[in-house]
């Protein structure tokens, strides 16, 4: 599969001449953020390059930047992937998640107020609140009807994207496969005997869901800054292009393929979209990533 995956992908390679730190060591402030990027990307998502949508591509540190970046970094910025989820996949996902709205579920974990003005569903587990992993509150705190729904919902995601981005990341980093396989060793020890516990395989651990688009520029403060966040939509949609300003690149992004990026550094984010579009973000919570590295649990 890995090979199938690979021929797809047929990537540009776009080589970054210095390391894009502006905002590594940002305060966790959204218009701090906001306002960071008004000066230095006066021009807004207009002034980006628009990628060819038929083409994958990969945002790689030049030699030069390689000698700047943070330790135990991915060693790329941006991958395009041009078939994350199969037909059968962006049905089943997209299917469950029709099913999970239909119950009217209220948002009880929205923590995207500096990124957009609609609210995003967490499910899976983290470590925000605590110095151990808990299953988010959108997973389990529901009505019962609610919550066996997010379950056949994370299930299928389970299914169809985890093993793909699984392959990708131990392909591209091979070494933040092995530090997010310890993680999950030591998180699936905790949780795996609780009910509502589904099993992402280590290649992600929360994911936050939404109809629409990010569409405010902004660092992800809460993902693992050594870890890469994934970013697959769903639906029948036009726009929602993924913006990465210090990449000067706005990348089209249809419905299964997927984006891999490190959130936590870049600044980025959506075009508006018209029509259904679901975008998943699956990422790797800070906390949990270094309780996991330093056994805090």
């Amino acid at each position: 599969m890995l090979a199938d995956l690979s021929r797809k992908l047929a990537p540009v390679f776009r080589e970054v001449a210095a390391h894009p730190g502006e905002f590594d060591h940002v305060p966790s402030n959204g218009n701090v953020v906001l306002q960071a990027v008004e000066v230095i990307f006066p021009g807004g998502t207009d002034t980006l390059t628009l990628e060819d949508a038929n083409r994958a591509i990969q945002f790689l540190p030049s030699p030069r930047a390689r000698l700047t970046l943070p330790p135990n970094h991915p060693g790329l910025y941006l991958i395009k992937v041009m078939r994350l989820l199969s037909a059968i996949g962006l049905s089943a996902i997209g299917g469950t998640w029709v099913d999970f709205l239909a119950l009217n579920p209220v948002v009880l974990s929205d923590r995207n107020g500096n990124r957009s003005s609609t609210p995003s569903f967490h499910f899976g587990y983290w470590s925000h609140s605590s110095p151990v992993p808990y299953i988010t509150s959108d997973t389990r705190r529901h009505s019962p009807a609610i919550c066996r729904a997010v379950h056949r919902f994370l299930k299928a995601i389970a299914k169809y994207l985890a093993p793909p981005i699984l392959m990708l990341l131990r392909f591209y980093a091979p070494h933040v496969y092995e530090r997010q396989i310890r993680a999950y060793e030591r998180v699936k020890a905790l949780l795996g005997r609780d009910e509502w516990f589904v099993d992402f395989l280590g290649a992600f651990f929360t994911i936050a869901a939404k109809e629409g688009s990010s569409e405010i520029p902004h660092v992800d403060f809460n993902d693992d800054a050594n870890s890469i966040t994934w970013a697959v939509p769903i639906g029948e949609f036009t726009g929602g292009e993924f913006c990465a300003h210090q990449l000067g690149s706005r990348v089209p992004v249809l419905a299964g393929q997927g984006i891999g990026c490190n959130t936590r550094n870049l600044v980025h984010c959506g075009t508006p979209a018209d029509g259904h579009r679901l975008i998943l973000t699956l990422f790797c919570d800070k906390t949990l990533m270094s309780g996991a590295d330093q056994g805090r649990f």
